[in-house]
C-alpha cells in the first residue's frame, strides 16, 4: 500500500490511532491505580483494557501487512516509530520531508531493498543500516551527510 502527499492523511489517522490507545492504556492504568487506593476496583476496568489490547494488536497486524510506504514531501520532521515495526516493507520512501535522525531500529525491516530518504536535514546514519542484507538502493541525496558509516561497506 503506498501513501503519498494525496493519502498522508490515511498515514496519520492510523498514527493518531495509535497514540489514541497508547493513551488509552496509560488513562486505564490510573484509573485502576486510583480505584485501587479507594478500595473501589470494578471488573469494568479489564473489559477495558482487553478492548485497547485488542485494538492494538489489530493494529500492529496492519502495520506488518504492508509492502511499500511513500511519505514524501509532507513536511515531516520525524519517522514515526510504528514505521520500524513493519517488518514487511520491501520499499520505503521518505523523500522531501525534514527528517533528521533515522533510528538504530531501522535494522527492523529485514526485508526492505529500496531506502529512499533523498532531500532530508540527515547528518548522520546509523550503522545498523549496515546489518540490513536484503538492500539494494540507498538514496541519501540532499541530506547534510559528512559521511557514511563504516558498517555499510
Amino acid at each position: 500500500k503506498k501513501l503519498d502527499g494525496n493519502g498522508e492523511d490515511n498515514l496519520f489517522s492510523r498514527l493518531q490511532v495509535e497514540m489514541l490507545f497508547n493513551w488509552g492504556e496509560s488513562f486505564l492504568e490510573e484509573r485502576m491505580e486510583e480505584s485501587d487506593a479507594k478500595g473501589e476496583r470494578g471488573d469494568h476496568f479489564f473489559g477495558l483494557r482487553q478492548v485497547v489490547e485488542f485494538a492494538k494488536t489489530i493494529f500492529d497486524s496492519i502495520l506488518k501487512r504492508f509492502r511499500a510506504l511513500q511519505i514524501t514531501n509532507a513536511s515531516a520532521k520525524i519517522v514515526p516509530p510504528c514505521i520500524w515495526k513493519m517488518t514487511r516493507l520491501k520499499s520505503l520512501s521518505l523523500e522531501g520531508n525534514r527528517i533528521t535522525e533515522i533510528s538504530p531500529s531501522v535494522q527492523n525491516l529485514k526485508v526492505l531493498r529500496i531506502l529512499n530518504l533523498r532531500g532530508n536535514e540527515l547528518q548522520k546514519l546509523p550503522g545498523s543500516i549496515g546489518k540490513m542484507a536484503q538492500l539494494e538502493v540507498l538514496n541519501v541525496g540532499g541530506n547534510q551527510l559528512q559521511s557514511l558509516p563504516e558498517e555499510i561497506f
